[in-house]
């Protein structure tokens, strides 16, 4: 494509085109389109690269063109304005790609509003071809931003943090939460784990300790091995809500989970039994926690007494990072694949 061609210029010129005006800069171009083509052509395809390259393979009209990339903008633009409730997979990809930007400027809400509505658009394009796995369609569709089962976990922190602007998206978190575990709970048992985590902890979050209670006593009724579980439950005593503060009652959940035969992510609930310890002040006991872990692993015990917090946050930044990609090179991130969230 010649160089000095500027595709988003171009866009937004041609966003301010009425339908016939397009319609005849097409017909410059050697295009002929009518709606009532177009409605056969939007029922056969879903991206606009492939339905374009289709269009035009008899042209002769090579890709690299200003004219190709006129015609295919001019196409999206149709597209879009003639069959609104269509999912085109480019104009996913950038929504999504608009919303991590708005992620990392730390704009959540309006983040997370372009989340919400590109998950909209998702489980439309899902429906309409008949895939009903995460992993499925990142094997065979794969958005070019990023890969689903990462960015459905991103939602949800994301709606988190816009909770804390406007508590609305707290209960957007509970709602993508349970939609998740309710269609998709047979693929990634991490992934629906720690939604159905993250679900339960947002009540505590919004003060309803007693609902957020209620249901992780009945999630470790069918799962008492949920080692995640019994720390989101602890951690609503505590961590994740500054007007609620019980460590008693924390650590008590932690070593009543810690009983439990066969405990997935023991570990995990050590360290975070060692945290608490920590919180409390109680050093010694920190140590001796820490100590078990080490003998669980075949380590030699921390000689050195606990004697600040700096000690502990120092050997948690030492963990893999959570956003950092999973070492088993499954191409999720760590806090999604092999490791919990924190």
């Amino acid at each position: 494509m010649n160089n000095k061609f500027d595709d988003d210029s171009f866009l937004r010129h041609a966003e301010t085109l009425s339908d016939s005006e397009i319609i005849d800069n097409l017909d410059s171009l050697g295009v002929q389109v009518t709606k009532k083509a177009f409605r056969q052509w939007d029922r056969d395809h879903y991206s606009l690269s492939e339905f374009t390259q289709q269009l035009l393979k008899e042209t002769g009209i090579r890709e690299d063109t200003e004219t190709y990339a006129k015609i295919k903008t001019y196409l999206g633009l149709l597209w879009g304005k003639w069959f609104p409730k269509s999912v085109i997979i480019e104009k996913l990809d950038r929504r999504v790609g608009s919303a991590y930007k708005l992620m990392r400027g730390k704009d959540y809400t309006d983040s997370a509003d372009l989340f919400l509505e590109s998950w909209k658009e998702l489980l439309m394009l899902m429906k309409r071809l008949n895939i009903d796995s995460i992993d499925k369609f990142d094997h065979e569709i794969t958005l070019g931003t990023e890969m689903v089962c990462n960015m459905v976990s991103d939602i949800e922190e994301v709606l988190l943090w816009a909770g804390r602007t406007d508590s609305k998206y707290y209960d957007e978190r509970i709602a993508f939460c349970n939609e998740y575990v309710d269609r998709f709970s047979k693929e990634s048992s991490l992934t629906t784990e720690n939604m159905k985590r993250a679900a339960t902890e947002t009540y505590a979050i919004k003060g309803d300790l007693n609902e957020a209670e209620k249901l992780f006593q009945k999630h470790l009724r069918k799962d008492p091995e949920w080692g995640w579980g019994w720390i989101g439950w602890s951690d609503c005593h505590w961590l994740i809500n500054k007007g609620i503060s019980d460590l008693e009652k924390a650590e008590d959940i932690l070593k009543k989970g810690l009983q439990v035969t066969n405990i997935r992510d023991r570990k995990d609930l050590l360290y975070r039994l060692e945290e608490i310890h920590i919180e409390a002040g109680e050093f010694d006991k920190a140590r001796e926690v820490h100590n078990e872990i080490d003998r669980e692993a075949g380590l030699p015990e921390d000689t050195p007494t606990l004697s600040d917090r700096e000690a502990f946050v120092q050997r948690k930044a030492d963990k893999i990072g959570r956003n950092s990609p999973c070492p088993c090179g499954s191409g999720k991130k760590y806090k999604y694949c092999c490791g919990g969230t924190l």
